[in-house]
């Protein structure tokens, strides 16, 4: 009987397979480049975004200058798309306290042409809301000035004026302001008899936590 000469170890490396294929089957050396390719990215693909994921984590707690700013945006997102997430804000303050008492059927008043009053909110909030309710409780309202307009000077700062409407119902505004601590609202332009005080029967502020 014969003896088949033994192999070489490196025409091993080379040997083609004897595996018989289908009609119609490529073998895998003729696969499409780009399915090789696309099968490639499959596998790289997600070990990148992992990777990308690891890296922005760690410079959030790494780089303060990226910690900071990413604190601001998501402060920015919740005041600007988040308003309803908000609690209404306790303040402690002096001669407005009948516009902070949660009793419509009391009221701040003042005289003059500018009349103003203070708040004080300890500890200091971002405050993402205000509703005012103007002018004096039931038959006292026509005999009354109510506000138009009030400016809002926040730790000492104008910041942009109220606009509101002459009426008895609640009215809620966005002001969007940040780390107050102490906050005066003048009444600029008002409606009603002349002469006769401002009145306002209840002011509320809704803080974004």
């Amino acid at each position: 009987m014969a003896i088949q000469p033994r192999v070489p170890w490196y025409r091993k490396l080379f040997r083609r397979s004897d595996t018989i294929l289908q009609a119609g089957v490529r073998p895998p050396s003729m696969a499409d480049p780009g399915t090789t390719m696309s099968s490639l990215l499959g596998r790289v693909l997600p070990f990148a975004v992992v990777v990308a994921i690891m890296g922005a984590v760690g410079s959030y707690f790494v780089v303060p200058d990226i910690h900071s700013q990413v604190d601001k945006t998501i402060a920015q997102i919740k005041r600007q798309f988040l308003p309803d997430l908000v609690s209404v804000v306790p303040v402690a303050t002096g001669t407005a306290g009948a516009a902070i008492d949660n009793n419509t059927l009391t009221y701040w008043q003042s005289g003059g042409n500018k009349p103003s009053l203070t708040l004080h909110f300890d500890p200091a909030v971002d405050l993402g809301n205000i509703i005012v309710t103007s002018g004096a409780a039931g038959d006292a309202f026509a005999t009354m000035r109510r506000p138009l307009a009030l400016d809002m000077v926040v730790n000492g700062k104008t910041h942009t004026p109220l606009t509101l409407v002459d009426g008895r119902d609640p009215q809620s505004q966005r002001i969007d302001l940040a780390d107050v601590s102490d906050l005066k609202l003048v009444v600029t332009d008002s409606t009603g008899p002349d002469g006769q005080p401002v009145a306002i029967r209840e002011l509320e502020f809704k803080a974004i936590h």
